[in-house]
């Protein structure tokens, strides 16, 4: 254990999950807002959330942080203790990665006090456990994606593992965020409406439009990623049937309009991903009006790739 280190401050970014067809497989880092936990070594052994900054009525007990906490320093058998401070920048229930952020930083901070014993990989199915605590189910791609940074690829459950693929700077996105709440456990809500049996037909199509999104992002060819993660059958129409995604269809039709390269939800939304070419105060403005005239208030934030999880 590195013992000259007692304390340090970890960033961990937004991402946009399934980014189409890669339901719980692939994913984005996006640097349009950001978590940061302080962790601190202590002798009593307890995991304590002293302090959450920047949002209101995030528990300190129920929280991914700790749940991941917990659970690193149960796995390496460690006879410490931690003190977390979180300060929230991730808007919380938007479908933007917020959860899986503070976990992310907390588990790379105090592998970090550890003297780094695990790669950031290593830590994906720490962070992913402490996921499913609070979605009724584990998942790793928006972990994966705020640890790794880049491009995302889910390629092992049990344990659940992932490499990161590509970083293309240059692809520009707009996250459309409306301030919608569905209360508590909204994640676990959005996936038990998904459908039980897909038919062969449809599996094979996404299928092949999860191979055409990451064959993009490798070619870093930004009109097949867009063909790709606007291509969904399955998720997406079951969330918004459900009413999880708001207005979805009609920022579709005005994005495409402007010419944007592919739209599709974030995460288990109600945020919405967008890929351009150019950014477009033309598309912002109508984005905008559409949200007004339903009387939602919206934030429109442009983004591009983020780095993964990094001491500062």
């Amino acid at each position: 254990m590195n013992k000259s280190i007692l304390k340090v401050k970890v960033r961990a970014y937004s991402s946009s999950a399934n980014l189409g067809p890669g339901f719980d497989v692939t994913a984005l880092c996006l640097d349009a807002y950001c978590d940061e936990v302080e962790a601190e070594l202590v002798n009593e052994k307890r995991v304590r959330i002293i302090e959450v900054e920047g949002e209101e009525g995030i528990s300190k007990y129920r929280n991914t942080a700790k749940y991941a906490v917990d659970e690193l320093l149960r796995r390496l058998n460690v006879e410490k203790g931690v003190n977390l401070k979180i300060k929230k920048g991730i808007p919380i229930g938007k479908g933007l990665g917020s959860s899986g952020a503070t976990a992310a930083a907390a588990v790379y901070a105090v592998n970090k006090l550890l003297g780094s014993p695990l790669k950031p990989e290593d830590l994906i199915d720490v962070a992913a456990y402490a996921e499913g605590k609070i979605a009724g189910s584990p998942h790793a791609d928006n972990v994966a994606a705020s640890l790794l940074g880049g491009f995302i690829v889910i390629t092992s459950i049990k344990p659940f593992k992932a490499i990161s693929l590509s970083s293309p700077k240059d692809f520009k996105f707009l996250t459309v965020i409306p301030n919608i709440k569905f209360g508590k456990r909204k994640t676990e809500r959005a996936r038990k409406v998904l459908p039980k049996y897909v038919s062969f037909q449809k599996f094979v199509k996404q299928t092949s439009s999860l191979a055409k999104l990451i064959v993009g992002f490798l070619k870093e060819n930004e009109e097949m990623v867009g063909e790709a993660m606007s291509s969904e059958l399955i998720v997406e129409s079951s969330r918004e049937k459900a009413g999880l995604v708001p207005l979805y269809r009609e920022v579709r039709e005005i994005a495409f309009k402007n010419r944007a390269l592919g739209v599709c939800v974030s995460g288990a939304g109600p945020s919405i991903l967008i890929l351009c070419k150019e950014y477009s105060k033309k598309l912002e403005s109508e984005l905008k009006k559409l949200y007004n005239e339903e009387k939602i208030e919206v934030e429109i934030k442009r983004a591009k790739v983020a780095p993964g999880a990094h001491v500062i």
